[in-house]
């Protein structure tokens, strides 16, 4: 989970670079506020969906699953054999990267409770402060959203807040609210091309935009592009707007930016700045651009490259393709159960070779093939369960719950353990390639039957005084941990020490009963 937030965020950051770049041009030139609109909006859009690819970044699980080992055979000591090239270094960076990916998700949790608690007093404050337009508004709310083409009047409030004239959509209603003042010192054409200016927001659905604003300074907070594309992305809006009421009311330019100055001029200082969700009359800033633009623009057509920046838009913010779906294909088989299977195979052969030769009937191969597969059964437990910690393992680096060393230290200590408890497989590995090489060497010609079944029986002998040897250590392992416990037992005043003596001696008799 970390290294896809990781991957996301920088490949993200990587694509929108030359998208910004393009905005700022188209944008400089003030020529074509809606591409520049788009592009902006692209730009948050692509920061928080997933990329069709990714980037190679330093210490991903490539590395990490070529450092851990893949047989308990192998973790033979306390440490298990790594690359020694870069293991300090892969070790720093993926520390380093398992703090800011922490940082990263806490500055996002803090600004989510931060956001939403302001904007749930938000919307109380103002439905409290809020009560319908009068009538007057009323119709000309209505007026304006039929020219404007609007399926559904929104909800028109006016408030006594220092507040500017703003859209604030939350629970699926939307409220246009104006603050008395303005209608009280303006005169009707003035005030008028305020609600008209709202009303445009509406019709170009820049409330719902907020949304996507939001969204990407959640994910995104420590990115400046993300600033920038937000700053920039709202100053397009107004500008958009602007345009938008020009062309639909056909209204003289130098009339209607007379009356947005004189509308913010009239407005007093806010007592309480609105969260980012809500849409305001000058929220994009650079007041005088706007201006320029409202007093010099032509009317609106949608060049060609409009629908090319829509396929760019289609294209950018497809969801994630090839790179993650090469991710969900099954996982190979472990070396593991690929070597046990491989031996499998190789023994199996020898013995129908041998059938095949007359060295073995039918019946005996039968019994030896079911031999081996009960011998790989019982090597499936522990083989399984060593599998099984090292994949969980390598998940825990990945996602920054645990460094590599404490990784390997505990692949290590289960290696110990399930060498301890599955008897002496390594030794019997061993012993069983010895008995191969004998019965190659016999039909090769190297060695005499009667050889061969002399060195085979040695060799039985040494597998069974093996097994008699780790039996012997096992016992030894339970009376010693059998004579601690009763200690402690007596130094608690639990048992007295002829108590003791008595279940330690009968024990002792149930362990080695041959020596009665």
């Amino acid at each position: 989970m970390l290294n896809f937030l990781v991957q996301t965020g920088i490949t993200n950051a990587a694509i929108v670079i030359p998208i910004a770049i393009l905005a700022l041009l188209i944008g400089s030139t003030n020529k074509h506020p809606h591409i520049s609109h788009l592009l902006w909006l692209l730009v948050l859009i692509k920061l928080i969906t997933p990329p069709l690819f990714h980037l190679i970044i330093p210490g991903t699980s490539s590395s990490i699953v070529a450092a851990l080992p893949l047989d308990p055979n192998i973790a033979s000591s306390t440490t298990v054999p790594l690359d020694p090239a870069g293991n300090d270094l892969n070790q720093n960076f993926l520390s380093l990267k398992t703090l800011l990916t922490r940082l990263w998700l806490s500055g996002t949790v803090v600004l989510l409770i931060f956001t939403l608690a302001r904007a749930f007093f938000f919307h109380r404050k103002l439905l409290a402060s809020c009560q319908l337009a009068p009538a007057e508004v009323q119709n000309k709310a209505r007026q304006f959203a039929s020219a404007l083409k609007l399926k559904k009047l929104p909800t028109i409030h006016t408030t006594s807040a220092s507040l500017t004239p703003l859209v604030w959509w939350l629970g699926g209603r939307i409220h246009l609210v104006l603050p008395q003042s303005i209608l009280q010192k303006l005169p009707p054409h003035e005030w008028q091309w305020g609600l008209a200016h709202e009303l445009a927001h509406i019709k170009r659905r820049d409330h719902l935009v907020r949304w996507i604003e939001w969204a990407s300074g959640l994910a995104f907070w420590w990115n400046p592009l993300m600033w920038l594309a937000r700053n920039k992305l709202r100053a397009a809006e107004e500008i958009c707007t602007d345009s938008l009421v020009l062309n639909t009311f056909q209204t003289n330019a130098r009339s209607y930016a007379q009356s947005i100055l004189n509308t913010l001029e009239a407005l007093a200082p806010p007592a309480f700045r609105p969260p980012a969700m809500a849409s305001e009359i000058n929220s994009g800033g650079n007041l005088e651009k706007r201006m320029k633009h409202i007093l010099t623009q032509t009317p609106s057509r949608k060049p060609r490259i409009f629908q090319i920046c829509v396929l760019l838009a289609s294209t950018a913010v497809l969801p994630l393709g090839i790179a993650r779906a090469q991710e969900r294909k099954p996982k190979k088989k472990t070396n593991l159960e690929q070597v046990s299977k491989e031996r499998q195979r190789a023994a199996f052969q020898k013995i129908r070779e041998a059938v095949a030769a007359g060295d073995l009937t039918r019946e005996e191969a039968a019994k030896k093939m079911e031999a081996i597969k009960k011998g790989a059964q019982r090597d499936h437990g522990p083989r399984a369960k060593y599998a099984e910690a090292e994949a969980k393992m390598k998940a825990a680096v990945e996602a920054g719950k645990m460094t590599r060393a404490e990784a390997e230290k505990r692949l290590s200590r289960l290696a110990k353990q399930l060498r301890a408890t599955s008897g002496n497989k390594p030794a019997n590995e061993k012993m069983r390639a010895v008995a191969e090489e004998i019965e190659e060497a016999r039909k090769a010609g190297k060695i005499t039957d009667k050889e061969a079944r002399e060195k085979q029986e040695a060799l039985r002998r040494r597998v069974a005084g093996s097994g008699k040897a780790n039996d012997q250590r096992m016992r030894r392992q339970k009376y010693a941990d059998a004579e601690r416990k009763l200690k402690k037992a007596v130094e608690a005043g639990e048992l007295s020490e002829e108590a003791a003596k008595n279940r330690l001696m009968q024990f002792k008799k149930r362990l080695w009963p041959d020596k009665e």
